[in-house]
C-alpha cells in the first residue's frame, strides 16, 4: 500500500468511528473558502480600490483649498464692482429726477392729454397696447389724422 491509500484507508475509518468527522470536513473546507475569499476580496480592495480612493480624497482636498482661497478672492473683486454699479444706480436715479423735475417744470406741463399732438397720438397708436383705446380707434378710422379739421388745429373739436 502506497501513501495515498493508506491516508484515504484513515479517513474511511476515523469516518466509520466518528460519523461526523466527514460533515467537519466539509465545514472546514467551507471555513477555509471563506477565509480565502475574505482574503482575496482585501488585497483586491487594497491594491485597487483603495489607491483610487485616497487620489480621490487628495484631489478634493486641493480643490476644496482651491475653492476656499478662490472665495476670499472674490469677494475681494466683487466687492469694488458692486461698489461701482451702486454708484451707476444712484447716477442713473439722479439723472432720472433731474429728468422728472425738468418735465414737470416745464411750460406746458399742465397741457392734458387730449392736447397732445397727433404724432405722438399716432406712434403710441401704433403699439399692441393702445389698440383698443377709443383714441387710437378713431385714428386707425381716419389715418390721416385730418377728418374734417386737425385736431392740432387751433380751435378744433368746438363748434365754429
Amino acid at each position: 500500500m502506497n501513501a495515498g491509500e493508506a491516508l484515504g484507508n484513515a479517513e474511511a475509518i476515523v469516518a466509520t468511528v466518528v460519523p461526523q468527522a466527514r460533515t467537519a470536513k466539509w465545514i472546514g473546507y467551507a471555513i477555509l473558502g471563506l477565509i480565502a475569499t475574505a482574503v482575496a476580496g482585501f488585497l483586491i480592495w487594497w491594491f485597487f480600490l483603495h489607491p483610487r480612493q485616497l487620489a480621490q480624497q487628495a484631489g478634493q482636498a486641493r480643490v476644496d483649498a482651491k475653492l476656499g482661497t478662490a472665495t476670499g478672492t472674490i469677494a475681494t473683486e466683487a466687492i469694488p464692482q458692486i461698489n461701482a454699479a451702486t454708484r451707476q444706480k444712484v447716477d442713473v436715479d439722479i439723472s432720472v429726477q433731474k429728468g422728472q423735475i425738468d418735465v414737470r417744470a416745464a411750460p406746458d406741463a399742465g397741457t392734458s392729454i387730449r392736447g397732445v399732438s397727433d404724432g405722438v397720438l399716432r406712434n403710441l397708436c401704433v403699439q399692441p397696447a393702445y389698440a383698443t383705446d377709443p383714441a387710437c380707434v378713431a385714428m386707425h378710422e381716419d389715418p390721416a389724422g385730418v377728418g374734417a379739421v386737425g385736431r392740432d388745429a387751433p380751435g378744433a373739436g368746438q363748434p365754429h
